[in-house]
């Protein structure tokens, strides 16, 4: 065990700057403070192995940051490790924080009670990070007390993350329980997966949401559930459940979104964004207005608006909170604006969901409402067949009697 280890310096509990096929397992680190940087563990390299270690009461009550795991490198794993109690009142403060890496994996650790004056991230993954995957976490309860909290936050492109657990992410101003940002390479291309996401608020202001996708490309949002978002939000610029700003070919599929409970937020809310398609979600978000919504923004400087990034979108079989029998009318808007970013006039556009689903989508075949509606000819059809060996069946009832 590695305990109550206090410096004015940077300071780690375990620190391995290079090197290659190092194994760090098992270790309890506990208690460790300091005036300056400071970490549980910290290492650089590739293939190394950080297995099952408790890591906990990690602070600093001066403007520094605090991280449990630290890492930087290549085809590491990171797995089975618990992080608690990572506290800096004066910094950002991460459970697990790494920058520009390329295939590692994070796996199956349990991060919780994060608490950072600036920034405060379960996983936090920053400057270029590619191929990575980080799956079956579960992270609690982050907090910043001025700006983000975040569950699981990434840049970079082909990062895989899945079926995390993110319950309890606290912002002041801003909060997701999902944030992938644009990295330095043209193709995108992350896949956001069967991930559970409840209860994502800022406290006092500001922009919240479960899932938010930024300046990506050919990304995929599938099966994730997203439940109570902006429970104590009075800001205006809730989001809501799933968000894209300005993305580009993203499909947004098979998810469930509940509970989006600030008036002004929605369960999907496209800023920007051009070729999405969404389809199968379940959406329940009470309001006609507010199950989904899009905007654009165009200087009028620019000359004409292509109108053609508005019906790019394809909304496609949704269920809406209640069944439909009629297509779906999403509501959004162009802004137009001048050179200082004033606005000009604001225009009311619309997409339509023109098949949405009759009951939530499960997985098995969707019926909608077209469908349903053909359902009374399929079997007079299917009738009309049978008659004849009806007619037989009974023919040689009739001559055995």
């Amino acid at each position: 065990m590695i305990k109550e280890i206090s410096c004015e310096k940077e300071t780690y509990g375990i620190c391995v700057e290079e090197g290659s096929h190092n194994n760090l397992i098992n270790n309890d680190i506990t208690a460790i403070s300091s005036l300056f940087w400071a970490g549980g563990i910290s290492f650089g390299g590739s293939h190394h192995k950080v297995l099952g270690n408790t890591i906990t009461n990690i602070n600093s009550d001066e403007g520094n940051n605090i991280v449990g795991i630290d890492f930087s490198g290549n085809y590491n794993t990171i797995e089975g490790n618990t992080i608690t109690n990572i506290h800096s009142y004066g910094a950002d403060s991460f459970g697990i924080a790494a920058r520009e890496t390329y295939s590692n994996i994070i796996t199956g650790n349990t991060i919780k009670d994060i608490t950072g004056k600036g920034i405060a991230a379960g996983i936090f993954l920053e400057d270029s990070n590619n191929h990575n995957t980080i799956t079956r976490n579960t992270i609690k309860n982050i907090e910043s007390s001025i700006f983000l909290a975040v569950g699981i936050y990434f840049t970079g492109s082909f990062n895989n993350v899945k079926e995390n657990r993110i319950i309890n992410i606290d912002g002041y101003s801003v909060a997701y329980g999902i944030c992938g940002f644009y990295g330095y390479v043209p193709e995108d291309n992350n896949t956001i997966e069967g991930n559970t996401i409840t209860d994502v608020q800022c406290v006092l202001i500001g922009v919240c949401g479960g899932i938010s996708l930024n300046h990506d490309v050919d990304s995929t949002i599938k099966g994730n559930t997203v439940t109570d978002i902006a429970r104590n939000n009075m800001g205006t610029e809730c989001r809501g459940g799933l968000i894209l700003s300005s993305c580009l070919n993203v499909t947004i599929e098979e998810n469930i979104i509940k509970n989006i409970i600030n008036i002004v937020g929605y369960g999907i809310w496209l800023g920007g964004s051009t070729d999405t398609l969404i389809t199968h979600n379940d959406i329940y978000v009470g309001g006609e207005e507010r199950s989904a919504t899009f905007n654009f923004q165009h200087c009028i400087d620019d000359g004409e608006f292509d109108e053609t990034k508005i019906s790019s979108n394809t909304w496609y079989q949704n269920y809406w909170n209640k069944p439909r029998y009629s297509p779906k009318t999403i509501t959004g808007k162009l802004v137009i604006v001048d050179r200082s970013g004033g606005v000009v006039d604001v225009i009311t556009k619309y997409n339509e969901d023109p098949d949405p689903l009759l009951k939530p989508y499960n997985g098995n075949k969707a019926v909608s409402s077209p469908q349903l509606l053909q359902l009374p000819l399929l079997l007079n059809q299917r009738l009309q067949q049978l008659r004849p060996l009806l007619r037989l069946q009974l023919l040689i009832r009739l001559l055995y009697q």
